[in-house]
């Protein structure tokens, strides 16, 4: 259990050297190096998607339409919020999806992480299937009697051939830092986008209408003629993780002394979020992506949170079912309900997905 604290204190460190929220002379010969390491990243991500698109690597047909829903950068666009999204949508047209993913850090290979795990929650219907060959999962998905196949965080995976290709870029900071990893969050060069049949701008509405205008007209150059969605994730309720209290709409956050904890490839945006509603952030944590609390981690959360005079303790969703089944802590402890809104290009998106289903189909 130390060797894992450890572990994770350091990958927070490189993340806030990468990020250039540390500073000093080793800090800087860490990005140093890192830039250099980012060379060889862009050079094997090109090389991939050519072989890829020249035919040398093939795709594979799997037995059901696959909508992939992905982006650039490591974490941080509101990926799973958009998923449920597209999932309830499917749902409700009578279709049945199934989410195809990685499982992620999951406790145990081949099972939910703790974003399928959320899904699950929310949309109890709803069949995951976590499995590092998305092909595989995508026959299991279509034993299991699922007719469309929501390819979660596919942008990157080449090998199963996708009917429509949604990417994800956040309005608010599009492309991280600029670099690629090591160095910044880029998966691969920006310029990429343009493999997508559909951009989906997310959190335009923190993000302002000027970066907005200027995302839009930098990706019509790249890729004249690309769709372009935008969307925001809407704060619903604040939810209480035991049985003690009752739900608050988010809109109740206004003046209140929080404490915001999480753990997110990227957790500014949640911070965001809870100002945006007008609360006052006293406290702030962040642990690693898909951190797997302890007791101990909660109760060094509640110490430093009532130190810092905060009235309630705030997380997202996705660490919630990770937290259920710890001891109540003596402040109260809430997780944030989002959900996603699209507010430009609603129909054309859906009918995109229409269109992408029933061209499967029809072949």
């Amino acid at each position: 259990m130390a060797r894992e604290s450890t572990l994770e204190d350091l990958e927070l460190f490189l993340l806030e050297v990468m990020e250039d929220r540390r500073r000093g002379p080793g800090p800087d010969v860490l990005r140093a190096l890192a830039t250099g390491a980012s060379w060889f990243f862009a050079g094997g991500a090109h090389l991939r998607i050519w072989l890829y698109e020249h035919g040398v690597i093939k795709r594979r047909r799997g037995p059901l339409p696959v909508i992939s829903v992905g982006n650039l950068t490591a974490g941080g666009t509101g990926k799973t919020p958009f998923v449920s999204y597209i999932a309830r949508g499917l749902s409700s047209q009578n279709h049945k999806p199934a989410i195809l993913a990685r499982g992620y850090r999951a406790r145990t290979k081949g099972t939910a992480n703790d974003e399928l795990l959320m899904l699950s929650r929310q949309l109890p219907d709803l069949l995951t299937v976590a499995n590092p060959n998305r092909l595989s999962g995508c026959m299991r998905a279509r034993e299991e009697g699922a007719d469309v196949a929501l390819l979660d965080d596919g942008f990157q995976h080449l090998a199963l051939e996708r009917d429509l290709d949604i990417l994800l870029v956040d309005a608010t900071r599009p492309f991280g830092n600029g670099y690629l990893l090591p160095r910044g969050t880029l998966r691969e060069p920006a310029d990429h986008a343009r493999r997508a049949d559909i951009v989906v701008l997310t959190r335009v509405d923190l993000a302002g209408l000027g970066p907005v205008g200027e995302l839009r007209t930098w990706l019509g150059r790249l890729k004249p003629g690309v769709p372009v969605i935008e969307c925001s994730f809407r704060p619903r309720q604040l939810r209480p993780l035991t049985d003690r209290g009752e739900a608050i709409p988010a809109e109740e956050l206004s003046g209140r002394r929080v404490a915001a904890f999480a753990a997110l490839a990227s957790p500014r945006g949640f911070g965001r979020t809870l100002r945006a509603q007008g609360a006052t952030v006293v406290y702030s944590r962040r642990f690693r992506d898909h951190h797997n609390y302890s007791a101990a981690d909660l109760a060094a959360v509640v110490g430093e949170a009532g130190a810092a005079g905060a009235e309630m303790l705030v997380t997202t969703e996705k660490d919630a079912v990770k937290l259920e089944e710890l001891p109540a802590p003596d402040l109260p402890l809430y997780y944030l309900t989002i959900e996603t809104e699209v507010e430009n290009g609603e129909d054309f998106l859906w009918a995109e997905v229409g269109r992408a289903v029933s061209s499967f189909n029809r072949g």
